[in-house]
């Protein structure tokens, strides 16, 4: 179905529904005979096609050789771990390594290593052998013996000791004289939960000790599965060319060697012959599998897919159904994975009114069928339910039949109630507002928004803006808009940085939240040690936060990973730990021979 006629479809049901219900309420008046309501359905997600979450059951071992080609849709901005910038940079994990890693024997049903966010049970130590908490000022790191840096000047293959793990701390952060540290980097200053960092010392050879100026219970999940790019290389690249801005001294102990970059063009790794790792699912096998690592970058969506159909790269995340279609119509041996990604929503402007008011934002929500939208604009590729966190959060994702009834009944469509709503809060005739929209976002599905709405006395106008324009629209002070429609509720991101997209002062709360008892609840769980506690509140936390309607939320969509027949040992990961595709590479391989019947060549 065209999309032209799935916004008429879903246009004329709004209005229908809205007609219907005022039948209903006509045959009461008149003393007809009425059915009495029934309570209304919990929406549930669309069947979707099958889809492999684990590798086959009964395939023959890991393999050595041949090349994984991957793809990029744009350059990596720094070789260096000091200046990134973050998630683009991720590149450097090939070669370099950090302190934690996730456990690739981990069930995915448990953790999918999808998003950012992975708890602390499903991470294990990297170049930390172990660690202990003396207090929660205190985290101290035992550092693998055996690690060696790759064997190019000027590190020639020396062993990795705690002294190298201080220095990339220290330089990141700023602490300390050593040559070539000087002040914190951007990105380490970006994030919160690093704020307590006082120092990073090397007491011995293999133990590392970071103080803290107070108490810290979630440093030790945030610094083994970080954010940040706590990457560790040798200071004498640091010491003798001044940085590591030149692809050309990239070194660490990581299982890929960085060895050709063409700008706007690829990324080739070799196999580092010393590495020290093992593939933890077959415990005797070295790591890595592969040969060479060959990152393509594409930024055309359309080169990607054509390189998918002629077997040049062997993966591709973020599809869309129609995608999906469209390249298993070419190439029907691809496997597929579908992941939730992000959902639109329609910011609403809390410390203004009316959004001010509970029962406008409850009824907002109201007013939108999730499920029709679910199931016509997203093809039943999307969770109608609009949590605020998805389905990839584990256990602090909660579904919707688990909310008490009026929170259920607030992401129920129901446009007479959602009336009834407004009147109790004194707009019986509905009233006037805007919506702030970019020219690059779906504005069709803006006007899905504005039918329903407009079925219940809400006269809301879109006003499209350029991208760069409407950035200087968000961004004033105050802000420039009544409501704003963007893509920002169920990213894969962890908790903390999740919820503070409701929260004063970031510059990212667009909808002007400033509600004590979220606060209160986030500092309660920043201050629990203990894990489990400290995810049972953040369930309770994001139960909170979804009862409040911050936000009129629409469907969660479905975006699908799909990988080559020959690409084995890989179910759809991104990562292997936050940021740390590298790893996750190592422990794949490629099926030669499969290969070979696939596409008449062999790597």
């Amino acid at each position: 179905m065209c999309k032209k006629s799935v916004l008429m479809t879903i246009a004329c049901l709004a209005v229908l529904a809205v007609m219907l219900s005022s039948c209903r309420a006509a045959s009461t008046e008149t003393g007809q005979e009425t059915t009495t309501p029934t309570t209304p359905t919990t929406p549930t997600t669309p069947a979707t096609p099958t889809t492999p979450t684990t590798q086959e059951a009964g395939i023959e071992g890991p393999e050595y050789g041949g090349t994984i080609n991957l793809v990029a849709t744009d350059d990596p901005r720094t070789t260096d771990p000091y200046f990134s910038s973050g998630s683009p940079d991720m590149f450097i994990s090939f070669w370099m390594d950090q302190l934690g890693v996730g456990k690739w024997e981990a069930d995915r049903k448990g953790c999918s290593f999808i998003g950012f966010s992975v708890p602390l049970e499903y991470m294990t130590g990297l170049l930390a052998e172990s660690w202990e908490v003396p207090d929660l000022k205190t985290y101290i790191f035992h550092i693998r013996q055996g690690v060696r840096f790759q064997n190019k000047p000027p590190a020639n293959g020396r062993e990795l000791t705690a002294y190298d793990v201080a220095y990339a701390y220290q330089r990141l952060f700023g602490l300390g004289d050593a040559p070539g540290i000087t002040e914190r980097s951007v990105i380490a200053t970006g994030q919160t939960d690093w704020q307590a960092l006082d120092s990073v010392e090397a007491i011995d050879k293999w133990t590392v000790v970071f103080k803290l100026t107070s108490d810290q219970p979630r440093f030790l999940e945030f610094v083994v599965g970080s954010a940040v790019c706590d990457y560790v290389y040798p200071p004498e690249v640091v010491e003798q060319y001044g940085d590591l801005t030149d692809w050309k001294n990239a070194c660490g102990s990581g299982p890929f060697m960085l060895v050709d970059y063409v700008a706007a063009s690829s990324i080739t790794l070799e196999k580092n012959p010393d590495y020290w790792g093992h593939d933890e699912r077959n415990p005797s096998n070295k790591l890595p599998y592969a040969d060479t690592v060959k990152i393509l970058i594409i930024p055309d969506l359309s080169t990607r897919l054509a390189a998918v159909r002629s077997h040049k790269i062997d993966t591709i995340a973020g599809l869309t159904p129609e995608q999906r279609q469209q390249l298993g119509q070419s190439n029907p041996n691809l496997q597929w994975l579908d992941v939730y990604s992000s959902g639109w929503q329609l910011a609403l402007r809390n410390d203004i009114k009316p959004f001010s008011d509970i029962r406008v934002r409850k009824a907002m929500q109201m007013a939108i069928d999730n499920q029709t939208i679910a199931e016509t604009y997203y093809s039943g590729y999307a969770d109608p339910f609009p949590s605020f966190l998805n389905q990839h959060q584990g256990d602090v994702y909660v579904p919707l039949e688990e909310y008490p009834p009026e929170v259920q009944e607030g992401f129920t469509y129901n446009p007479e109630k959602a009336k009834e709503l407004l009147a109790e809060a004194g707009y019986p005739n509905g009233f006037k507002t805007s919506m702030a929209i970019s020219s690059a976002s779906p504005t069709d599905l803006a006007e899905v928004v504005k039918t329903y709405l407009e079925a219940v006395n809400i006269d809301i106008g879109i006003d499209v803006y350029e991208p760069s324009s409407l950035t200087a629209v968000i961004y004033a002070e105050p802000r420039g808009y009544e409501t704003l429609f963007l893509a920002s509720r169920g990213v894969n991101v962890g908790f903390i940085d999740m919820i503070s997209w409701h929260m004063q002062p970031a510059s990212w709360n667009f909808v002007e939240v400033d509600d004590p008892e979220l606060v209160r609840r986030v500092d309660e769980i920043k201050s629990t040690a203990d894990p489990a506690k400290r995810t049972e509140l953040m369930r309770e936390a994001h139960m909170y936060d979804n009862s409040q309607f911050y936000s009129v939320g629409l469907p969660i969509r479905k975006l699908f990973t799909c990988w080559q027949p020959w690409l084995k040992g890989y179910s759809g990961e991104q990562h292997l730990g936050s940021q740390n595709p590298g790893s996750l590479w190592a422990r794949c391989w490629v099926d030669q021979d499969l290969k070979y019947e696939e596409t008449g060549v062999r790597d």
